[in-house]
């Protein structure tokens, strides 16, 4: 009876992870568009994630970006997905003037980039710190 109730358990546990994974994706922005993409500009403050879904850094990274996202609920997140948003991530490039890397993320206050980071640099910790120094 114990191995039933540990199963049945977990399976509570892990609908409660993916509840709660879903609301925090919820919170990400996605965008592919010219438009969409003005709204990050347009945002007092923004961040601005480049995922590529064939890299294994990116999903390291994007986990970080989930958790990142929960714990700043006042902050706009936007996603772009480098592989089905390519123009808008070629676009961000271009009106950065910042060359394209993925998993990279960006701060923007008022349409202008105050950080930018990739790889490594896309942890939940690392992106505190810098939300910290820009606000």
């Amino acid at each position: 009876m114990g191995w039933f109730r540990r199963t049945r358990q977990n399976e509570a546990d892990s609908e409660t992870q993916r509840a709660s994974a879903t609301a925090v994706a919820e919170r990400l922005t996605v965008v592919q568009t010219s438009e969409e993409l003005d709204a990050v500009f347009a945002a007092p403050i923004a961040m601005l994630y480049k995922h590529s879904t064939r890299c294994g850094t990116s999903t390291y990274a994007l986990s970080h970006i989930r958790r990142f996202a929960a714990a700043q609920p006042d902050l706009p997140v936007f996603l772009v997905d480098v592989h089905a948003g390519r123009a808008a991530s070629n676009e961000m490039a271009e009106r950065t003037g910042i060359p394209h890397e993925s998993p990279q993320a960006f701060i923007l206050r008022a349409g202008t980039v105050v950080w930018t980071g990739s790889h490594s640099d896309v942890t939940k910790p690392i992106l505190e710190e810098a939300l910290a120094r820009v606000e």
